[in-house]
């Protein structure tokens, strides 16, 4: 499990830099993590002495919160880890000023913390986790309507918004994971239930991030299908036509055009992330109505 989870962290976290499955590493890193990971399976499905019950992941209620879980380990510490990438790259945050930007989002969750045991004894913890993930999908969504003016007036709505549906989730779901199970299965049900939530962080980590690398690479190919040298609106911006495309005023003109059609591309393709975590997020708020006060 270590050596086969090991690899595959190394896998999604190297991936993206060693472009992928061209790379030599990257093949036999998950070759090693694929072989591991079965090998762990068949010892803990069909062993003597399992280290952990896979076979909950059968169960009804655990399955379906296992996987909603995994959904909301991804969507949470992908969006953690691109804002701030984000408001670097696109609107030239400093690490202070990107620090300042998110201290709501941890303390939206610091002032939840303690109504979360009120909340449980009021309310169905169905439709308390339906209400987490239905809050973050809004969060996602207010946080996927970027702009060249777009940064703490839509990034920290959307992290406060994200914030308060988080803890929502985190309590509840796992109070309706283990229901109907026998309290001797609870061990391996916690380690499962964190595992899969970790995993998801890292496969939606290296998800949205090569998601955004991709779609930044076809919306500056989209943009720049419009915007070429014949274009009469871009003739107008060089300072003197096309007599001389190598002269200095006309490069530099060039290249900030470049530079604009690349954030433009940018703040699309980080968009498209925001717009796929409310969908996942959507999806898991509909799913988790599923879920059976009881597991049977």
């Amino acid at each position: 499990m270590a050596l086969g989870l090991g690899a595959l962290q190394i896998v999604l976290e190297e991936g993206g830099r060693k472009d992928w499955f061209d790379s030599s590493f990257i093949i036999g890193s998950s070759l090693f993590a694929g072989v591991a990971l079965v090998l762990f399976i068949h010892r803990q499905l069909w062993g003597e002495r399992p280290f952990i019950n896979l076979r909950l992941l059968a169960s009804y209620n655990f399955g379906v919160a296992s996987l909603a879980m995994a959904v909301f380990g991804a969507a949470t510490f992908g969006l953690v880890f691109l804002v701030p990438n984000y408001l670097s790259l696109v609107q030239g945050y400093n690490a202070r000023e990107i620090g300042i930007s998110l201290i709501a989002y941890g303390m939206v969750q610091l002032l939840l913390a303690p109504l979360l045991p009120r909340l449980m004894r009021w309310l169905n913890a169905k439709l308390l986790v339906a209400s987490g993930f239905a809050i973050m999908a809004l969060g996602c969504w207010l946080g996927a309507h970027l702009s060249n003016d777009a940064a703490a007036n839509v990034i920290i709505p959307s992290t406060v918004v994200r914030g308060i549906g988080q803890p929502l989730i985190m309590v509840a779901l796992s109070v309706l994971a283990v229901k109907g199970l026998d309290k001797a299965q609870a061990g391996s049900a916690s380690a499962l239930i964190s595992m899969l939530r970790n995993l998801g962080g890292a496969v939606g980590t290296a998800l949205l991030t090569q998601l955004v690398s991709q779609r930044e690479r076809f919306h500056s190919e989209r943009i720049g299908e419009a915007v070429t040298m014949f274009d009469g609106a871009l003739q107008q911006r060089l300072p003197r036509g096309l007599v001389d495309v190598q002269a200095p005023q006309v490069m530099q003109t060039l290249s900030l055009i470049d530079h604009s059609v690349r954030q433009q591309a940018y703040l699309m393709a980080y968009s498209d992330a925001f717009y796929l975590s409310c969908l996942a997020l959507a999806a898991c708020a509909l799913a988790s109505l599923l879920l059976r006060q009881k597991d049977g």
